[in-house]
């Protein structure tokens, strides 16, 4: 039956064919169970420079979104795994046939070969003896698979020896690199000689620098900045550090909901950050306190006071009062967003006041049910914040007085 191919049971090795082609070719070690008389070695996998590859008695399939690779001495035992030939067959014993490079791409073995043998081979033939005197020693993993891939690139594109001598590892395997325009190629390698000193090897931070090719040399700030070179410069000239990037953003979405014209350099790029945020930052809290007001009003239009054993009771709906209320008792009103469940017609805020209009407690009403939630007074002291059994009459009759016709349905 077909049995699951894991690392220790492959090896993988360089070599040339019958028409002089480098090749990569992956080895599976097969064993029968139970018996160590039937043993052999056999080639599943190969690729050669050209871009073609072929396997035999190889199979895989897809579990929990992992690849598994199967060996399988006949087709019989492929027909519960998908073949990843190019007819979506697996192959019987002796049989070759074309397997998508995509398939072995990630699939790694045993070194059979050290290095230093892997460059003897490479210098024995003319093909790749170049390659093997200036680019090889440039290599940093030096694995079968990995020099198989270099080689590939070096062959159409001589600029992977520059650019793996700047130590530019990943950059040489990357296709869309190699597709920009030959001009801007050259543009582009002399830009990562300039920057050499950043090692910065992911092709699509290259790319966006490149288009500007001024300044950047904090990437972890441009990144921060959305890549925005204008944001980013900014950020710089103002001595501004890393930490301040989320403190811009903020005063731009500011901005926005200020309904300031962010396209006027005045306010997108002030002369003095911290006293423009000041500015924006207090004007959007008065637009923001007026618009919450304005929908707290709406949702409660009749606040129902009423003086009830010497405490007065009423149905909060201004957010300045119930600001008040939750500094006055410690409590979380404003940070757990109460006055939006106010405004979103799911809950009312029920307050009780001395006759000073001192905060006492506060009591959460489930405006579709009629059952309270939260009741509870000052809570700086949570083992000691419930309210006594008179205010809890009291809150009681209240509730029972409450005319929620009126509350604010016009």
């Amino acid at each position: 039956m077909a049995e699951l191919i894991t690392y220790d049971m492959c090896k993988e090795r360089l070599s040339f064919d019958e028409n002089g082609n480098l090749t990569r070719t992956i080895q599976y070690h097969w064993q029968r169970k139970n018996c160590k008389k039937y043993k052999y070695d056999f080639d599943v996998v190969k690729e050669n420079e050209n871009g073609k590859a072929f396997c035999r008695n190889f199979c895989v399939c897809w579990f929990m979104g992992k690849r598994f690779y199967f060996y399988a001495p006949h087709k019989k035992y492929c027909s519960y795994y998908q073949g990843v030939n190019t007819k979506g067959e697996p192959y019987g014993i002796d049989d070759w046939g074309k397997i998508e490079q995509k398939y072995i791409r990630d699939m790694v073995a045993h070194q059979e070969q050290t290095p230093s043998e892997i460059k003897q081979l490479l210098l024995s033939n003319e093909k790749t003896r170049e390659f093997a005197l200036y680019v090889f020693d440039n290599i940093l993993d030096k694995s079968a698979y990995k020099i198989f891939n270099y080689y590939k690139v070096w062959k159409e594109h001589k600029e992977t020896e520059l650019l793996l001598k700047m130590r530019y590892y990943t950059l040489p395997l990357c296709k869309s690199f190699w597709r920009i325009a030959k001009s801007k190629k050259k543009d582009f390698i002399k830009f990562l000689q300039e920057y050499n000193k950043a090692k910065l090897d992911n092709f699509n931070t290259y790319t966006e620098l490149l288009c500007y090719q001024k300044g950047v040399v904090d990437i972890d700030l441009y990144n921060k900045c959305n890549k925005n070179i204008d944001i980013y410069n900014y950020i710089k000239d103002n001595c501004l550090g890393y930490a301040d990037v989320d403190k811009y953003k903020a005063y731009k979405d500011m901005l926005l909901k200020t309904h300031h014209d962010i396209n006027d350099k005045y306010w997108l790029f002030p002369k003095d950050f911290d006293k423009a945020y000041e500015d924006v930052y207090e004007e959007y809290n008065a637009f923001r306190n007026k618009s919450i007001n304005e929908q707290l009003q709406n949702a409660v239009r009749n606040t129902q006071e009423k003086m009830i054993g010497g405490y007065k009771l009423y149905i909060a709906n201004s957010f300045e009062d119930i600001k008040k209320q939750a500094n006055e008792l410690h409590q979380c009103l404003i940070s757990m967003s109460y006055e939006k469940k106010v405004a979103d017609f799911k809950i009312l805020l029920l307050f009780i006041r001395d006759m000073n209009d001192k905060p006492i407690a506060t009591c959460e009403l489930d405006r579709e049910t009629k059952k309270i939630g939260q009741f509870y007074c000052d809570e700086s002291d949570r083992n000691n914040c419930c309210p006594s059994d008179d205010l809890k009459q009291i809150m009681s009759t209240y509730i029972k007085q409450i005319d929620y016709s009126s509350i604010c349905y016009a």
